[in-house]
């Protein structure tokens, strides 16, 4: 069970930077 929510956290960590890059992204070709 541990081994399951370590990856489950693992995997929303790698999500939350995702969108997190994305919207950077997003705003960085705005402003150039």
């Amino acid at each position: 069970m541990s081994m399951l929510r370590r990856a489950w956290d693992l995997a929303w960590k790698a999500l939350q930077a995702f969108r997190l890059y994305e919207f950077l992204r997003d705003h960085f070709e705005d402003l150039m």
